[in-house]
C-alpha cells in the first residue's frame, strides 16, 4: 500500500476541478493507496478557499464536496515531530516533518520550494502529474 499525502494546493486545485478535480475521486478509492491528511492542511485548505480573489473560481457547492471527499476518504494525523527548518519556505516545513514522522511514500505538491526537493527521507515529492504517472507504472490506476 502506497501512503500519500496532498498538500492544499493540490486539494484546491481539484476543487476548482479540471483534470486534478476528475482524477482525485479515482484515486480516493482505490485500496492500493492510503491517503493522509491533518488539521494543518485542512486550515490553510480552509483559507485558500475563503479567499475573496478564491471565490471567483469555486462554486460553494464544490468547497462543501471536496471537504467531504477529505473527511471522508482520508486518514488524520498529527504531526509528532518538531518542525524546524529544512526547505526554502520555512512554512512548507511542516509538510516535510509530516512526511518524515510517517513514512510516506509520495507527497503530492505544486509547490515549488518543496518540489525542488525531490525526495525527503523516504518520501518521493512529485507534482500530481507525475503522481499521477507513478501509480500508471505500479498498475495501480
Amino acid at each position: 500500500m502506497k501512503k500519500v499525502v496532498f498538500d492544499s494546493n493540490i486539494w484546491f486545485s481539484a476543487t476548482i476541478g479540471g483534470e486534478i478535480g476528475k482524477q482525485i475521486p479515482k484515486i480516493l478509492g482505490k485500496s492500493d493507496i492510503k491517503i493522509f491528511t491533518f488539521q494543518e492542511i485542512l486550515d490553510e485548505f480552509e483559507d485558500i478557499t475563503s479567499r475573496p480573489k478564491s471565490q471567483k473560481y469555486l462554486l460553494p457547492d464544490r468547497i462543501i464536496e471536496m471537504k467531504k471527499l477529505i473527511f471522508y476518504f482520508t486518514d488524520f494525523v498529527a504531526i509528532l515531530s518538531p518542525i524546524t527548518a529544512i526547505s526554502r519556505d520555512p512554512k512548507d516545513d511542516y509538510l516535510l516533518v509530516l512526511s518524515s514522522d510517517y513514512d510516506f511514500d509520495y507527497l503530492v505538491t505544486g509547490d515549488k520550494d518543496l518540489l525542488v526537493l525531490e525526495q525527503y527521507h523516504n518520501t518521493q515529492i512529485l507534482t500530481f502529474s507525475d503522481f499521477i504517472k507513478e501509480l500508471e507504472a505500479l498498475n495501480i490506476i
